[in-house]
């Protein structure tokens, strides 16, 4: 994801207006003024600041005007109050005109808690299955750009590490080829086939305790996946968008079941 941090950037050019204004305080009254090495030294810290800036954003002009006053800085435009100041002021507006032409992303408070997060499923998720980190934190940032398919396509990726860390903990790997190469609906039949061979299906348990955590455990979870399969579906064959209500819904589908997942099992 694409940052930029505003606060440093309006420190900096700040900082330059500030210092543009002096000059041209003192330019009005002494225009040929010279300044001493120490004014001169933080000229050049100033520019190098707003410069650094001005080349996360891609300001063309500016950076254009920038290298001009770096090679120049032996020259007269720093030299008196009245030179430096029309530098200044020029640069100034330059920088102005190029961030106008800008365009920037807003992401709304309430989406502002999805935006570059690192443990958006917790800490034991992200412990359990690695793999997925990158795509949470991506997840995360498609829902605050208010990109709900995107955003719902990598909650089934993530879905995905999930559904083969339960398969390969219940013996359900295909004979053929890797898990990865595999069809949800052909890992979710070599589930529910283990599960019948364990003695773990519904039908096939006597009541109690194995019974009431074996059901949370393997077939809750299984029921989790065959109902994201819907929705991956969906989004994967292009069968339909989401909108920011499903997304959400889908989100907190997929954290939940995550959760319980690396609850009992890990990659």
């Amino acid at each position: 994801m694409i940052q930029f941090h505003f606060k440093k950037f309006d420190f900096e050019f700040s900082a330059l207006e500030v210092l543009t204004k002096g000059v041209e305080e003192t330019a009005e009254i002494e225009p040929t003024k010279k300044f001493s090495d120490e004014k001169r030294n933080n000229y050049s810290r100033a520019l190098s600041g707003i410069e650094e800036q001005c080349d996360k954003l891609e300001l063309k002009d500016s950076q254009k005007l920038l290298k001009k006053l770096e090679n120049g800085l032996e020259k007269d435009w720093h030299q008196n109050c009245s030179a430096t100041a029309e530098v200044f002021k020029d640069l100034v507006q330059t920088i102005k005109d190029d961030v106008r032409r800008k365009t920037f992303v807003f992401i709304p408070d309430s989406k502002a808690t999805f935006f570059e997060q690192d443990e958006l499923f917790g800490e034991a998720v992200n412990k359990a299955f690695p793999s997925a980190i990158n795509e949470i934190k991506d997840a995360g940032n498609c829902l605050a750009a208010d990109l709900n398919t995107a955003a719902v396509f990598h909650l089934m990726r993530i879905s995905e590490y999930g559904l083969r860390v339960l398969a390969e903990q219940l013996g359900a790997i295909p004979a053929k080829w890797p898990i990865e190469f595999s069809q949800w609906k052909d890992i979710i039949s070599d589930i529910e086939t283990n599960l019948k061979s364990k003695g773990l299906s519904v039908d096939q348990m006597t009541k109690g305790y194995d019974k009431d955590n074996a059901l949370e455990l393997y077939n809750g979870l299984l029921a989790d996946v065959k109902h994201l399969k819907v929705t991956r579906d969906k989004v994967m064959h292009a069968r339909g968008s989401c909108d920011e209500k499903e997304a959400l819904r889908v989100f907190n589908h997929v954290r939940g079941f995550m959760q319980r997942l690396a609850a009992k099992l890990s990659e």
